[in-house]
């Protein structure tokens, strides 16, 4: 025990009797319940808690994270089959679900208990030693600190105020406390003296409570209390170290405490989300993405009725890039959303800490620009999910940490203000350690192929070699997202929501961090249902869905074509808004067209009447074993009935000898915009690798590095379509950045470059160099868009 523990109210004798009483009951406990119980566990996270306050932290400690570890992993578990039973059971008072609630209930009492009394072994075994090594490990004493603090009143629930590990835990908290407000640092968020007072007044509660997550929250009584009570009832998935480290920064948080006053305040809120097929809910095979989960924790917390109900946006699409949200935000984006989240960590390509040469990263901060400037100033969140398996370095069963877009991101997110949550930050240490629920040396898709291993879904984090599975890495982004709407309600508790915030929130954007960066406008954005009718005559073309099963995100609607001469006309207006010296007299144009590996055909594109443009020719061919969208640009006069025609050609590069057109949208983008940032990237509309319907090729297929033409050289037959720069999408093919950047001209390290190879004719589709000799390819590799 610790110096001046003699002055406590407890005997030593009553600890030692705790003791020796836990140890001879764990025995008869396991051959009853078995050792996975919930009263197993709780026994013996009790015992080793019983162990720390007597004075041996060294034997408790163990003992009580085991016990911590097998709850929370149960836990974990049993809560998606309550939600199943629940659903079975309309009234939800079934007895299968009224046992399940009361073994939640007492694994959850577990869980809390086993945190508080780990700070408990921590100020047993380091106590003797704060006031010397103060200045050494401050932040983790205050870190302990807060855990303990956080912890108190769900212990309060649970304990009886005559339990003396309770009294002896109590006590080396206030010790914690006198230590900071002896150094002048901040005090507890509540009073410690009412917890004390709140703890000795509760009484015990019985062992089947039923109750989940509850008790003392921070007070926050300008808003409604039963919304308050249930901002907290909430089990993560991360445990409290990992969604601390997740948390990777808070930024500016006048929007974010904008948005959670508004939650609190049991107002209307609008929300929406932009990325790719992780955002689109792909791994999440059992129906528990992270954005429904998210959302639907932020209906059950503030419960709206129609037609004032909360609203979700979400208009995310596999393998998109920040490049086609820039250009469409004003259409993929509410323009009331109080709170927007942006998700493209992977699709934007790797770390390279460039940002004025990558054409991706200026894309992401004119969105980052476009976002914070909508009419009602929204929180914007960069949330970062990493792909293990991606990012994983030749021959190396590790990952690189560095791999994806995310350390770019965080830089911008800094000069931005914006809050930052990283599932790498939270998680890539325990993937590299293999903890159950985090392993990710294979995806669940490929676990039957596993030969004499057990594989539990529980134990794995990701779907397939990109996406996360809803049970683990799906639940784990939203947790991040959940916990950050908890911390602000805690800092409005500190602070009430003021002025300042509102002033803060409309203070005019600082200048591009990349200079001249600014962000501009699209007068046309018509993709997927959208673009259905702006097909406005046709010969031999079919509006059709290629998959009717699928849910809307991942549809696959667009006018198919597939005998030569086959046409569809579109009209679109290419006129915007600038004026005067800055009106240009042409706008880009930007088809979107599927390219794949079978059935495809080329397609002439020409402007027929209302407005001139030079004539083009895409492919829709590719010898990757892929299914992916291209997008084809051209410049076009303004007008505002611009008609294009689109002609499917008797020539075809598909071995099979098969003509298939399909188109899936257009953009027209104000001259003054910078589309490099679009050229080549491929948007996965189709590639549905969450539902395995695409396999791998068993040989790797060698690049097709074919840049598009410069405009002033308008031959079709020499223009070669930016879709065919892309790589097969495999982690395995994937070079990570650090090998990315020993590519001929390093200082382009996008492949976004066509003018640096300005003679096609030299470009021999049939006769590439083999993969493994990257360095002798004139385009660098690009990583895999999900």
């Amino acid at each position: 025990m610790l110096e001046g523990s003699a002055a406590l109210p407890i005997q030593a004798s009553s600890l030692a009797a705790a003791v020796t009483q836990l140890e001879q009951e764990l025995p008869g406990l396991v051959g009853r319940h078995g050792g996975s119980s919930a009263v197993v566990m709780r026994h013996r996270v009790r015992l080793g808690a019983a162990l720390a306050a007597s004075g041996r932290p060294e034997e408790g400690y163990p003992l009580l994270e085991q016990g911590l570890e097998a709850a929370t992993a149960c836990f974990a578990s049993n809560m998606p089959r309550l939600h199943r039973v629940r659903k079975e059971a309309a009234d939800g008072t079934s007895p299968d679900a009224q046992q399940l609630v009361a073994t939640l209930g007492a694994l959850q009492r577990t869980i809390w208990e086993a945190r508080f009394f780990r700070c408990l072994c921590f100020v047993s075994l380091h106590g003797p030693a704060i006031e010397e090594t103060w200045h050494a490990n401050q932040d983790t004493y205050l870190a302990v600190r807060h855990e303990m603090a956080a912890a108190l009143p769900e212990l309060a629930r649970w304990s009886s105020p005559a339990d003396p590990m309770v009294q002896c835990a109590l006590h080396e908290l206030s010790r914690l406390v006198a230590q900071c407000e002896a150094r002048g640092l901040q005090q507890l968020p509540a009073d410690l003296q009412a917890e004390h007072a709140w703890l000795l007044g509760a009484a015990a509660v019985d062992s089947n409570a039923t109750r989940l997550i509850g008790g003392a929250v921070p007070q926050l009584p300008q808003y409604k209390q039963d919304i308050v009570q249930r901002l907290w009832q909430y089990q993560p998935f991360l445990s409290q170290r990992s969604l601390r480290r997740g948390l990777y920064s808070l930024g500016d948080p006048a929007r974010m405490r904008r948005f959670v006053h508004k939650l609190l305040s049991g107002d209307q809120i609008s929300v929406s989300t932009l990325g790719g097929s992780v955002t689109a809910g792909q791994g999440a095979m059992h129906g528990g993405p992270y954005v429904a989960r998210w959302f639907n924790w932020l209906n059950e917390i503030s419960p709206r009725q129609q037609p004032s109900e909360h609203t979700l946006k979400n208009p995310a699409f596999g393998g998109s890039t920040s490049g086609i949200f820039t250009v469409c935000v004003n259409d993929m984006v509410q323009e009331d959303a109080d709170l927007v989240i942006v998700e493209f960590s992977l699709n934007d390509g790797g770390s390279t800490g460039q940002f004025k040469e990558n054409k991706l990263r200026l894309s992401m901060e004119r969105l980052f620009r476009k976002l914070l400037a909508l009419p009602n100033k929204p929180a914007v969140v960069v949330l970062s999910h990493y792909g293990w398996l991606v990012c994983r370095q030749p021959g190396s069963i590790l990952s690189s940490y560095a791999c994806s877009a995310e350390n770019d991101f965080n830089v911008m997110g800094q000069y931005y203000g914006l809050p930052s949550l990283s599932i790498r930050a939270a998680a890539y240490h325990l993937m590299a350690q293999n903890v159950s629920g985090y392993q990710a040396y294979m995806p669940f898709r490929d676990h039957e192929q596993a030969v004499g291993v057990k594989i539990n879904e529980s134990d794995l984090y990701y779907f397939d070699e990109v996406h996360p599975q809803d049970r683990t890495g799906h639940w784990a982004l939203a947790d991040l997202l959940v916990t950050l709407t908890q911390e602000t309600a805690v800092g409005l508790a500190a602070r009430p929501l003021e002025v300042e915030d509102e002033e803060v929130a409309h203070e005019p954007l600082p200048e591009p961090m990349t200079p001249g960066n600014y962000e501009r406008r699209a007068s046309a954005c018509l993709l997927q249902r959208a673009f259905e009718k702006v097909v406005v005559n046709q010969q031999g073309f079919e509006w059709k869905n290629e998959r009717p099963a699928a849910q809307l995100a991942n549809e696959k609607w667009g006018w198919i074509g597939t005998v030569p001469g086959s046409w569809a006309e579109l009209e679109v207006d290419t006129t915007t808004g600038v004026k005067g010296d800055l009106a240009a007299e042409q706008d880009e144009v930007v088809l979107t067209h599927l390219i794949s590996y079978e059935h495809m055909g080329k397609a002439k594109v020409e402007c027929v009447s209302g407005c001139q443009c030079n004539e083009t020719v895409f492919d829709g061919h590719v010898n990757d074993k892929v299914s992916l969208t291209a997008l084809h640009r051209f410049p076009a006069s303004q007008s505002p009935n611009c008609r294009i025609r689109v002609t499917v050609l008797n020539e075809t590069s598909s071995p099979d000898g098969e003509h298939k057109v399909k188109l899936v949208g257009v953009m027209v983008i104000e001259a003054s915009s910078n589309l490099n940032g679009l050229l080549g990237i491929q948007l996965d509309l189709f590639a549905n690798k969450g539902m395995g319907e695409l396999k791998p090729p068993e040989q790797p297929q060698p690049e097709q590095p074919q840049p598009e033409q410069p405009q002033e050289q308008p031959q079709p037959e020499q223009q070669q379509p930016p879709e065919q720069q892309q790589e097969q999408p495999q982690p395995e093919q994937q070079q990570p950045p650090e090998q990315q950047q020993e590519q001929p001209q390093p200082e382009q390290p996008q492949p976004e470059q066509p003018q640096e190879q300005p003679q096609p004719e030299q470009q021999q589709p049939e006769q590439q160099v083999q993969p493994q000799q990257p360095a002798e390819q004139p385009q660098q590799r690009r990583r895999g868009r999900r």
